[in-house]
């Protein structure tokens, strides 16, 4: 029977897993994620963002009884080749590109490649009063956010869905010790915040970043300062670009110096 992960327990989970994905992090787990003892074998799954009553694995389970006739989700290519040599592959499809990036990369603002950045970055700095906080009270957060989604022209299919999740993260601020909150205000305004989480020695995730574009290179100096905030850890994920043209153009444009594409598996029977 699946049981819903709490939030109390979700940052011990997120340290169980040998891979590091965007579903990894605690916040997503608690608030889309599940957990079964399914034949002596501990499996999360999550809530199917397009098919609800569906509740695919976010992991490849490791026994072959848990693998028959399953729906595993977040696959990568090596694998969903792997899983095709032994069992039947039902239906498979790409959800998107995971961005991976090395946290130096962004801290580094030196180079021709880095020209859009530095520029956005010191003409932000030269041109707005702001202050940085670390922690900020719960309802101005709210507040900014139904603004933020009031002020969206395009909103795709998992737009309601990130809104709502935005708003549990926010709900379950102090909740996560591993989490790494940034608040910038402009002119004493809320002007965006992002969320991260190291995961482990080597990753941090980046969970969210929300933010007002009517104040130029905010977006890319938001983005700098949590680089800052996680300086001695080497890699980082920001996930796919949710099906969205605008978070996927300025994913590809940070130089990941990984990609990986994500897959929607359906297993059959075990090959004979």
């Amino acid at each position: 029977m699946l049981k819903s992960i709490n939030i109390d327990e979700a940052e011990k989970i997120s340290k169980k897993f040998n891979f590091v994905k965007y579903v990894c992090n605690p916040f997503w787990l608690a608030f889309n994620c599940y957990l079964e003892i399914k034949n002596g074998e501990e499996l999360i799954y999550e809530r199917d963002e397009s098919y609800p009553n569906d509740f695919p694995y976010i992991q490849v389970p490791s026994k072959d009884l848990n693998l028959k006739n399953a729906i595993i989700n977040w696959l990568s290519k090596k694998d969903l080749d792997i899983l095709g040599k032994k069992f039947k592959i039902v239906n498979s499809f790409s959800i998107g590109e995971e961005y991976y990036y090395e946290t130096k990369d962004i801290l580094n603002l030196t180079g021709s490649s880095k020209k859009d950045f530095r520029r956005n970055i010191n003409s932000f700095q030269k041109k707005y009063n702001y202050k940085v906080f670390d922690e900020y009270p719960k309802k101005k957060v709210n507040d900014f956010l139904k603004k933020w989604a009031a002020n969206q022209k395009e909103k795709n299919k998992f737009f309601d869905l990130s809104f709502e999740y935005a708003l549990f993260c926010v709900k379950n601020m102090n909740k996560i010790k591993s989490a790494k909150w940034i608040f910038l205000e402009i002119d004493g305004k809320l002007a965006g915040f992002n969320l991260s989480v190291k995961i482990n020695e080597n990753y941090w995730i980046g969970v969210h970043q929300k933010v007002d574009y009517n104040y130029s290179g905010i977006g890319r100096f938001m983005f700098l300062l949590r680089a800052e905030a996680f300086k001695n850890v080497k890699y980082f994920t920001l996930g796919t670009g949710a099906g969205d043209e605008g978070i996927t153009y300025f994913k590809k444009k940070l130089n990941p110096v990984k990609i990986e594409e994500r897959f929607y598996v359906i297993t059959g029977e075990m090959l004979s």
